[in-house]
């Protein structure tokens, strides 16, 4: 028998699933409903089975939409090194069991059937290595978002349903999509049905929005990014930027214009370039030169996306008397849907490089650059997450993690400013400010660590042709490069933060770096203080400076990371134990004495220590 095969294109709610099949005279076999908690998949078990994808099942009828998925972060899910090393990492720390909250989007069709309960990818079957395959999204029946435990989209928050059993022992394939069926759809190999889950968001959810698999406390955030913003508010889906082209991507994001039917494309792309490299380089080893070109494309898409998603502005900023004392650089996040970076953004890290000298080429300042080793240096502002465990720790791995100490991520269309404080001579002169946002998937250290805990079968060597760990490649998204001169017209206040307008003590100062030299030089102080120490007993120490420092900026008008339960109940425990004001003297008279070291002036010293001593009476619990 001869099938017309007719390419379905994965579309763009949840609501009731219409399907046009064959009708059968006796209701079909009720199907098992199984759970795999902590993940929130469910699978209708029938003898309908899931199908391997490849040129002869899938890719035959559907050859275009089975060549875009072909390395893609869909069809790569369960092949990304770093994500492979932190599954095997969580493994040696918690037990197999944790991994089934991460398999249950990374590839759901061979989870179920218990194909990876041993992760030896020695011995996984195509269907395993295939991630989240056509079967997979294919397969969805429908979303239970709001029977988690969030009462939200959680942890692969999907009913799977391949198909069904017939009363007379027979099978039936079921594919779901966003079209109508037809006449002869699925070519004899399957039942279409239409569901309108397929051109929503909703259908993404379940595994872009990841919750700690205990405490059920939001890890990713991509979804609910995207709920609240403006492309949710004018009905642009996940699918319209991320399932079209470049073009098209921008148009969708600009003009909140959906793409029509004909635009949509199964190529899942997004900000993972550095997957699609190291495809390339595997495809290549394979010789696969097809796939590798496939790949490269998608590459080229990714590095666009990203030099497409955002903007950035630098101006100066001049006090009352018309001298230049600090440069602002605004992030726009212009192109992207959900905030910018997303998913994991403990770990992604997009930053601010930042160059500024005089007219004679002498460095005034300089942030965000890489050593040797791939570090970044220390004064760098990055737009990331701290990830806090239960004891309040700064903690990266995801079953760590229960909830965020700080978010520093820049929402759709929003933006965020970045002051650097600049100290110029009192002649006008010219300065040159070099500003460049750039992005890499993971930091060089976490790739390291996640790069030496591969699971068994996984080898960079066998691979991608590496023998050692590469360089974590950097894209550059986009750079300014102006020329500013030292003496303006004084800024308008309206344009600045609260604060900024003021000559703000804590820049005055020196910034971070001179507040943290000064925090690190009290507390070898107070530590040595015989009449102090006794109240740091057995106290987190490397905790406490990063407090302290954060209070500090809170206090002297810097950048706003205090978000504490207040001083009077922070230190209460500190007064039970007999802190009085005369230990908070003692404190300051060690902050005096740290300033003075580190060459801060009087001046300033003793406005430091004026508003030190204007938070005493909250200290001590006083009234």
């Amino acid at each position: 028998m001869k099938h017309k095969c007719v390419g379905l294109v994965l579309g763009l709610t949840a609501g009731l699933a219409i399907v046009v099949s064959s009708a059968f005279a006796e209701a079909p076999k009720k199907p098992e409903l199984l759970s795999f908690k902590p993940s929130n998949l469910q699978w209708e078990k029938t003898k309908a089975d899931f199908v391997a994808p490849n040129i002869n099942t899938c890719g035959g009828c559907h050859n275009k939409q089975y060549r875009e998925w072909q390395g893609s972060m869909h069809a790569m899910a369960f092949q990304d090194p770093i994500y492979l090393g932190e599954l095997n990492l969580a493994i040696q720390k918690v037990g197999k069991g944790i991994t089934k909250q991460c398999e249950g989007c990374h590839t759901a069709a061979a989870f179920v059937k218990g194909e990876t309960e041993n992760l030896d990818f020695n011995n996984l079957s195509p269907l395993a290595l295939a991630g989240v395959s056509c079967d997979v999204c294919h397969s969805i029946k429908r979303h239970t978002h709001w029977e988690t435990p969030s009462h939200e989209p959680e942890n692969g928050s999907y009913v799977l349903s391949p198909g069904r059993e017939n009363a007379d022992g027979s099978v039936t394939l079921t594919k779901y999509g966003p079209i109508k069926p037809y006449e002869n759809c699925g070519g004899g190999f399957h039942e279409c049905v239409e569901s309108p889950l397929f051109t929503s968001a909703e259908l993404c959810a379940g595994c872009h929005h990841v919750f700690h698999y205990e405490e059920h406390t939001p890890f990713e955030h991509t979804y609910a990014e995207w709920k609240g913003s403006m492309y949710a508010v004018n009905d642009i889906q996940c699918q319209d930027c991320h399932m079209v082209d470049i073009d098209t991507f921008k148009r969708s994001a600009d003009s909140f214009t959906k793409p029509k039917r004909s635009e949509y494309h199964h190529y899942f792309n997004g900000a993972n370039f550095l997957m699609y490299f190291l495809g390339e380089l595997k495809a290549k080893k394979e010789g696969d030169l097809q796939l590798a070109e496939n790949l490269r494309h998608k590459y080229k898409m990714a590095v666009e996306r990203l030099q497409s998603a955002a903007e950035i502005d630098v101006e100066p900023i001049y006090n009352d008397k018309g001298e230049l004392y600090k440069i602002l650089v605004r992030v726009h996040n212009r192109r992207a849907g959900h905030n910018l970076p997303t998913s994991l953004t403990n770990i992604r890290q997009m930053w601010l490089e930042v160059l500024i000298t005089d007219q004679d080429g002498k460095e005034i300042l300089k942030s965000g650059y890489l050593d040797e080793k791939g570090a970044l240096d220390k004064n760098t502002y990055i737009f990331n997450s701290d990830g806090m465990g239960y004891d309040m720790s700064f903690q990266v791995d995801p079953w760590e993690v229960v909830s965020y100490s700080r978010h520093d991520t820049i929402p759709p269309k929003g933006h965020r400013d970045v002051y650097y404080t600049t100290i110029c001579s009192h002649e006008e002169r010219e300065i040159k400010v070099h500003a460049k946002l750039r992005f890499r998937q993971a930091s060089q250290y976490v790739a390291e660590k996640l790069l030496s805990h591969l699971p068994d079968g996984v080898d960079l060597n066998d691979w991608y042709g590496l023998t050692e760990i590469p360089a974590v490649p950097v894209v550059d998204m986009v750079e300014q490069n102006l020329t500013f001169s030292t003496k303006g017209t004084t800024t308008d206040c309206q344009v600045q933060k609260k604060g900024d307008c003021e000559d703000e003590l804590y820049h005055k100062l020196g910034g971070a770096k001179a507040v943290d030299k000064a925090i690190d030089l009290m507390y070898k102080k107070v530590l040595a203080d015989d009449r102090l120490n006794r109240f740091f007993k057995d106290i987190n120490i490397t905790r406490q400076r990063r407090m302290m420092n954060s209070f500090l900026a809170f206090a002297f008008n810097g950048p706003d990371n205090y978000k504490w339960k207040g001083l009077k109940k922070a230190h209460n425990h500190l007064v039970q134990k007999g802190l009085s004001g005369y230990h908070f003297d003692l404190f300051v008279g060690h902050m005096k004495s740290a300033l003075k070291e580190i060459g801060v002036e009087d001046e300033l010293i003793n406005e430091v220590c004026k508003v030190a001593m204007s938070k005493k009476k909250e200290v001590l619990g006083r009234d």
